[in-house]
């Protein structure tokens, strides 16, 4: 039997050589959007579903802020020191959470009326960063759980830069053996916006 004048070997052998030819096509595409993107669409993301430990930044994927918040709260149990810097009012938080973390506000305002919550900028991500490391390095296993990553990207326009600042709290986690939460609800982002995130951190899911 055969095909446009080729025998059935034949088509199977092309078969097999347009198969094989599709991986390497789709890896220099890849290749092609990280060096003019800087998204990585190569690397796996890593998935955890329970374990949280020290040294690592963990990507919370879900809507709203229960799933971070009871992670934050088991770690906060076990005996961690904890720092929170959230998008959302302070004191909407504070009765879901156990213990006494240190909390800031992450807003434009430049303080709060009361005084009592502490403010950081969105557009001062060297400040936050600040904030951030010298918590982590005054003792192991100080957790920091930061939301506010999609308020960041709506204030500056730039998601590559903020995509930058989170790399550079992942690292601070990782040297200082602290622990990185990053709530974040995926449909906020687009899809290779997403993956360049989950490739940063260890992955927890709903």
């Amino acid at each position: 039997m055969t095909t446009r004048g080729y025998s059935s070997r034949e088509v199977q052998v092309m078969a097999k050589s347009k198969r094989q030819s599709i991986s390497p096509m789709v890896y220099k595409r890849k290749v092609q959007i990280r060096e003019e993107s800087g998204v990585d669409l190569i690397s796996k993301p890593v998935t955890v579903t329970s374990t949280v430990t020290p040294g690592k930044g963990y990507l919370i994927e879900s809507v709203g802020l229960s799933k971070a918040v009871n992670v934050f709260n088991n770690l906060l149990a076990a005996g961690s020191e904890g720092l929170i810097i959230s998008r959302r009012y302070p004191g909407d938080l504070e009765e879901r959470l156990r213990g006494t973390p240190d909390m800031y506000w992450l807003t434009r305002q430049e303080m709060v009326r009361d005084g009592s919550y502490p403010c950081l900028s969105p557009s001062d991500p060297g400040r936050i960063s600040s904030v951030t490391s010298k918590f982590m390095k005054d003792g192991p296993g100080r957790v920091v759980m930061f939301e506010g990553t999609d308020y960041m990207i709506i204030q500056s326009g730039d998601f590559p830069q903020v995509a930058k600042f989170l790399h550079a709290l992942v690292d601070q986690a990782i040297s200082s053996n602290g622990i990185l939460l990053i709530p974040i609800n995926p449909a906020v982002l687009e899809e290779r916006q997403l993956r360049l995130l989950e490739n940063m951190a260890y992955v927890i899911s709903t």
